[in-house]
């Protein structure tokens, strides 16, 4: 299939249930990339994404949205506030189930008034949130993998601490206090903290406002990159079926999702950066 519709199966009503049902890899990811690249569009046209660091992080709308393309949708099982003193804090479960009630995906979510940005509001809003936060986690399990191909992380914004998204580089984040001049010896970084100094060194200088990006604009050969990971080997298929040129800068981005879901090592993602011409130890 290539006109960007999904192959489902039907029920004896003749009605849609469940999501790509395919066996073809070939398919199933030509498939998927047709949905996402659709997806892409809306998101970016209605700005339902909030970027964070180096990565944009989708909101709930956005995964509903996804959802709602090939027939995925979130239902509250419940909602229910804890019994905990001078806390107000709600936790909610949500399923992601298809048309004929078949659960794909589950999260479970809090949110309390001892939050940094969520002291003093008012409780249905702490209870629309933890809402909120179970709705996309429960997506992020089944459709994590078509937003990460529309170019996403496929992590929520809504997971992301609010500290981390309202945080001023230079700045200590609310309420916290600045660090001490001097700073204790720093404890060994874990593979993710290491890969993300290697992609931040860089990097961080593209990130100054106002300023056009001039570097690793012009497309990467991805056959250098192939049997590092069989992860990477299949985006990179996949983008090779395509003919779509993908830049040093996406490559990396790519790679840093594949390591923080624990999908690609330190070494591999290293081996990457070495095949794209860069002095890694």
């Amino acid at each position: 299939m290539s006109n960007g519709e999904l192959a489902v199966v039907e029920n004896h009503n003749g009605q849609p249930l469940t999501l790509i049902e395919q066996t073809d890899p070939v398919v199933i990811i030509e498939d998927a990339t047709n949905i996402a690249n659709q997806l892409a569009d809306i998101i970016k046209q209605k700005k339902l994404y909030k970027r964070i660091g180096n990565k944009d992080h989708v909101y709930v709308e956005g995964w509903t949205t996804l959802g709602a393309l090939i027939k995925v949708f979130p239902v509250l099982e419940y909602s229910k506030r804890l019994d905990r003193e001078d806390e107000i804090i709600y936790e909610s479960r949500v399923i992601a189930q298809t048309l004929d009630e078949k659960v794909v995906g589950t999260g479970e979510a809090l949110c309390s008034s001892k939050e940094g940005n969520w002291k003093g509001r008012d409780e249905y809003a702490i209870k629309s949130m933890s809402q909120t936060r179970a709705t996309s986690k429960a997506l992020r399990i089944p459709l994590g993998w078509i937003m990460t191909l529309a170019g996403y992380s496929a992590t929520p914004a809504e997971e992301m601490q609010e500290d981390m998204i309202k945080r001023t580089p230079g700045k200590p984040a609310p309420g916290r206090k600045p660090a001490p001049a001097k700073k204790p010896a720093p404890a060994r970084a874990t593979d993710e903290e290491a890969a993300g100094d290697i992609v931040d060194a860089d990097y961080k200088v593209k990130e100054k406002p106002d300023e056009p990006e001039t570097m690793d604009m012009t497309g990467v050969n991805l056959d250098t990159l192939k049997g590092i990971n069989k992860n990477l080997d299949s985006w990179i298929k996949t983008n090779l079926n395509n003919n779509t040129p993908k830049t040093e800068k996406e490559v990396c981005a790519w790679c840093e999702d594949l390591l923080n879901d624990k999908k690609l090592t330190l070494e591999e993602f290293k081996a990457v950066r070495r095949a794209l011409g860069h002095d890694v130890k």
